[in-house]
């Protein structure tokens, strides 16, 4: 089953009929945008939708689920209309009402020509920049009140009667991981008070979640497919996490000394990047996501297990030199966690991993694609920066390389996220 087959057989149908997608929707009891997803291969028909349309025409089920064309068959692609915003993930547009309001608008590339972003992307990987990610979506009714049904129906996405699947349906904007980033705010603080006491493992456990576990719940919230449960993404969380730290100190006994310059640097790095790839690879495999973002997800959750427990690691070799050691260790770690880090870097390699992977099992070529190896080479390259950041003893040149580390690390999710 493939929804751009499914769409396109429903647009040669509609055509052959002299249907407008209106009149089609109106037949069909849907709202025209909702036509316009499935032709485009965004979301499919439920089954109630397929019984009237094998009626309407006069087709089979295997007709629409798993449809053969005639190469001969040209259909003109329709104009979208002007209101609907081209994108590629159409539950933004449901959000924002299909408008795009320039004011509210994400800011973070007005530096630079969006002309130029959405040219660049268009003839790399064949996706416009639509700009639709802004804090419309990020804050929308973050503080509203909300019912104990509201939190469980979060709560149980991606499981039982709330696993939708591959459908794309309206979902309101994210919030649930506000509530959980004041929360561990909160807690954060109370471990810091017994860390001062004498005791930092409790305020290096919080303080380790305090920044990556939100953003997660954030993308969990996000995935408007719905087909990953939080108990899912746990599971990528420590599996992922303690998968890829372990196959990265295995493979790490074959090169140069942790202590070597260029270890740290550049081995270092490229290794540990490798390995959560792997963890990532292996999990698409099994999960076999179709869209985007749920790889996107995968990717984050394997790099913030490997973010935490690098950070537990961290913090208890500070805590064996004095409590202060490993309080500010945790600190100065967790605090960039919120704009870079593992996580973010595993993310871009997971998303465009999935974005161009057209067989649901494994396929060595399509991982071999250079738009993937792109990706992990540019995964590598933010990490070999941030480090390289790290043991530079030259003025300015490491905070300007940090700086650059956080903009190509936040931008590029939201890039993806946008296409």
């Amino acid at each position: 089953m493939n929804p751009i087959n499914t769409g396109r057989f429903i647009r040669i149908q509609r055509k052959k009929l002299n249907l407008s997608q209106l009149k089609l929707s109106e037949m069909l009891c849907v709202e025209p945008q909702t036509v316009s997803k499935w032709e485009r291969g965004l979301g499919m028909p439920d089954y109630d939708n397929v019984d009237k349309l094998i009626e309407i025409f006069g087709c089979t089920l295997s007709d629409i689920l798993d449809p053969t064309f005639d190469e001969s068959e040209e259909v003109k692609e329709e104009e979208p209309a002007k209101e609907e915003a081209v994108t590629n993930l159409p539950v933004l547009v449901d959000i924002i009402d299909n408008k795009h309001d320039e004011k509210k608008s994400f800011k973070l590339f007005d530096f630079l020509s969006k002309k130029k972003i959405s040219s660049l992307l268009e003839k790399m990987f064949g996706y416009e920049y639509s700009n639709m990610y802004n804090e419309k979506f990020l804050f929308k009714n973050v503080h509203k009140k909300r019912s104990q049904e509201e939190y469980e129906t979060v709560l149980t996405q991606g499981m039982f009667k709330n696993k939708i699947g591959h459908s794309v349906v309206g979902i309101e904007a994210p919030w649930l991981y506000m509530r959980l980033f004041f929360f561990m705010l909160l807690c954060t603080g109370i471990a810091f008070t017994v860390a001062i006491v004498g005791n930092p493992m409790p305020f290096i456990m919080i303080g380790s979640l305090c920044t990556i576990l939100p953003l997660m719940m954030f993308l969990f919230e996000s995935n408007f497919s719905r087909n990953l449960s939080i108990i899912d993404v746990l599971k990528l969380f420590v599996i992922g996490g303690l998968g890829s730290i372990g196959l990265t100190l295995l493979l790490s006994l074959l090169y140069l000394p942790a202590d070597s310059g260029l270890s740290i640097v550049l081995l270092a790095p490229l290794l540990e990047e490798i390995c959560k790839a792997i963890i990532v690879v292996a999990f698409v495999s099994k999960i076999r996501p179709t869209n985007m973002l749920t790889g996107l997800l995968i990717g984050f959750s394997v790099g913030a297990g490997f973010t935490f427990f690098e950070n537990i690691q961290y913090g208890f070799d500070g805590a064996l030199d004095s409590p202060v050691e490993s309080i500010l260790t945790t600190v100065f770690r967790v605090i960039p966690d919120l704009i870079m880090g593992h996580h973010y870097w595993t993310a871009i390699f997971g998303a465009v991993y999935v974005l161009f992977k057209k067989k649901t099992s494994f396929d060595i070529e399509e991982l071999l694609q250079w738009r993937v190896v792109v990706a992990l080479l540019f995964s590598m390259l933010l990490h070999v920066m941030w480090n390289a950041a790290a043991v530079m003893d030259i003025v300015v040149l490491p905070s300007i390389m940090r700086i650059l580390v956080y903009v190509l690390s936040v931008g590029s999710l939201v890039v993806l996220i946008n296409i």
